[in-house]
């Protein structure tokens, strides 16, 4: 769960203490609290809890958060109904920050290294200057447009127009002139 995070979900299992059985068609009935932090124990802002689905989970009902019902490091979950017999089972969670990617295994070399070479490179930031070097202008003379004018090569950023960098051309008159390459032409 995501600290200080609107529009997420909880769900709360809801039984009748005697049988052991889920209990459906209780909706109406449940109320869910949260504690921020080992506080309070207060009613939350969804008092219509929403059954899952009576045939195939039996006794789960889900209830919307605000974003201030999530502002914590730790939240717990409870609730009650006010069907005898009937008992909900809470749920803790530990949050973590907004925008937090959590890995379930980290990647491997292998993963990184291809994601580096598969990554679009026009996304991203880029600094813009034409003096830092970085692996994206590198990657640029190979996969870009290339041109040649005056002594002067100029690489262009991945639309094929706007320059990326600039270095000086020497030239031999006795060897083949290379005066563009283009990926986009012919």
């Amino acid at each position: 769960m995501f600290k200080n995070v609107a529009s997420q979900k909880i769900k709360l299992f809801a039984f009748d203490s005697t049988t052991g059985v889920g209990k459906t068609g209780d909706a109406a009935n449940l109320t869910a609290y949260v504690s921020k932090d080992n506080g309070t124990v207060t009613v939350l802002g969804d008092t219509s809890a929403t059954e899952m689905d009576a045939t195939n989970a039996k006794g789960w009902y889900l209830f919307d958060l605000t974003q201030a019902e999530t502002n914590a490091d730790s939240l717990l979950f409870s609730g009650k109904s006010s069907t005898s017999n009937i008992q909900v089972c809470g749920q803790i969670f530990e949050t973590y920050p907004a925008g937090f990617t959590a890995f379930v295994t980290p990647p491997t070399a292998i993963e990184n290294a291809d994601g580096l070479l598969n990554r679009d490179m026009s996304t991203g930031t880029d600094s813009g200057s034409t003096t830092v070097r970085t692996v994206r202008q590198a990657l640029r003379f190979i996969r870009n447009k290339v041109s040649i004018a005056a002594g002067t090569m100029t690489v262009t950023k991945e639309d094929d127009a706007t320059a990326s960098w600039t270095a000086v051309v020497t030239t031999d008159a006795a060897a083949v002139p290379i005066t563009a390459i283009d990926p986009a032409g012919p």
